[in-house]
């Protein structure tokens, strides 16, 4: 058995295109309470732009928060969970 961690990740960034801030909150889980093993796969994925879908350049910055929390904390936080996590998603 093991115990779950969760997290809540907001990826923040300003399209360089269309110059609209791209902003995504959701919540995850991991059996490790080391998020800098999330952060670190955030970072490599490709991030596109929410409204043009323009993929984000190289080196462009990005803020990546990461917020440690139960479900239901990270709920009230705006975070978004997935729907078979216990309550309202």
């Amino acid at each position: 058995m093991y115990h779950l961690y969760w997290f809540g990740a907001k990826v923040e960034f300003m399209c360089t295109k269309c110059c609209v801030t791209s902003v995504w909150r959701d919540a995850v889980n991991s059996t490790t309470e080391d998020f800098s093993k999330l952060k670190a796969k955030i970072v490599s994925q490709p991030q596109h732009c929410q409204y043009c879908k323009t993929e984000l350049e190289d080196g462009q910055d990005v803020d990546i928060q990461i917020v440690p929390g139960t479900p239901e904390y990270l709920r009230g936080l705006g975070f978004v969970l997935p729907p078979d996590v216990g309550g309202r998603s």
